[in-house]
């Protein structure tokens, strides 16, 4: 069984469950916040203290059933590729860091909407499949991207307007969820 179980004993009379270390949508949100990290935090001092301070907090939410902490560890992570772009990173790199951010948050919020709403019942096939497909439409888009910029189909201006239009995207679809 995905999505655990486990009371966070919240002293204000509401009893939100957060994510069992073992479930494995937490896992995987976990293991994607480490590979946003990964590629992006080498290249600006900046961007690896967001990306630290990011993973460590969406996975501090996940962990006590947080949603505006995962938001605010994914914000941090998704600022981290943009930090990470402006130190210089290759664009394999930051859309990498931007992608993982992106399933690190999915898969999070999905387990953790999950268990608020089906509770122990919560079937792990179900996560898994979520986590997967959302996993291969993020590496469809970044292929994409990367194989219009390898190929040069646009210019450098339109690239960096579709760029900072994504990242406002991003960061209103994690603001307003």
């Amino acid at each position: 069984m995905s999505g655990q179980r486990r009371s966070t004993g919240a002293s204000d009379g509401t009893d939100r469950c957060g994510l069992s270390a073992t479930d494995p949508a937490f896992a995987l949100g976990v293991l994607a916040a480490v590979v946003s990290f990964a590629a992006v935090a080498a290249y600006s001092w900046v961007g690896f203290a967001a990306a630290a301070v990011g993973a460590v907090v969406l996975a501090a939410g996940g962990y006590l059933g947080s949603l505006p902490a995962v938001r605010a560890g994914s914000v941090g992570l998704a600022a981290a590729s943009v930090l990470g772009g402006l130190g210089g990173a290759p664009p394999l790199a930051v859309g990498l860091g931007a992608w993982s951010a992106l399933v690190a948050w999915d898969a999070t919020t999905y387990a953790l909407a999950l268990v608020d709403h089906v509770g122990d019942a919560t079937d792990r096939a179900t996560v898994l499949a979520h986590v997967r497909d959302a996993t291969l439409v993020g590496a469809g888009a970044v292929a994409l991207a990367g194989g219009a910029f390898l190929v040069g189909a646009t210019g450098t201006g339109a690239l960096a307007g579709v760029a900072a239009v994504a990242a406002v995207a991003l960061a209103l679809a994690l603001a307003l969820d």
